[in-house]
């Protein structure tokens, strides 16, 4: 049965009845295998990088590699009798048939108008004038 009086929050005091792969059978927690493989694997890169980094790839008196394949033979420019007449050397970008007319533009943009003036001011409006209000009549008996 059930103690009324625990808590709600209050640690339970029997063990538990299911099964909890959490726990280990024999007593003793499995070694971290995925951690110690990577911190292996994460020092070996350090250790190289140092070495190549402080060493170099080639040796201490080993002249530096070649790049690419050795070139049999250097080329030169050709000599100058061995030019080419210039292809584009008479060559017109711009053919008109009559090359000596004006070229037609188009016209100039419109002029703008003068303001129209503004009309000459009417004479002011006067009103009529009209006697002061006389004031108004209180009643026997109303409060002021």
């Amino acid at each position: 049965m059930s103690d009324p009086h625990r808590g709600a929050y209050a640690p339970p005091t029997d063990a538990p009845l299911s099964f909890d792969a959490r726990q280990p059978v024999r007593g003793s927690r499995p070694l971290p295998l995925t951690l110690i493989i990577s911190a292996v694997v994460l020092g070996t890169l350090l250790v190289a990088v140092f070495l190549i980094y402080r060493n170099g790839i080639r040796g201490p008196n080993e002249p530096p590699r070649t790049v690419g394949e050795p070139v049999a033979e250097m080329k030169a420019a050709p000599a100058p009798e061995q030019n080419k007449p210039d292809e584009a050397a008479g060559l017109q970008i711009y053919s008109h048939e009559n090359p000596t007319a004006s070229p037609t533009y188009a016209a100039p943009p419109e002029e703008p108008m003068a303001r129209p003036t503004a009309p000459p001011p009417a004479a002011p409006v006067q009103s009529a004038s009209l006697p002061p209000a006389k004031p108004a009549a209180t009643a026997p008996g109303a409060p002021v």
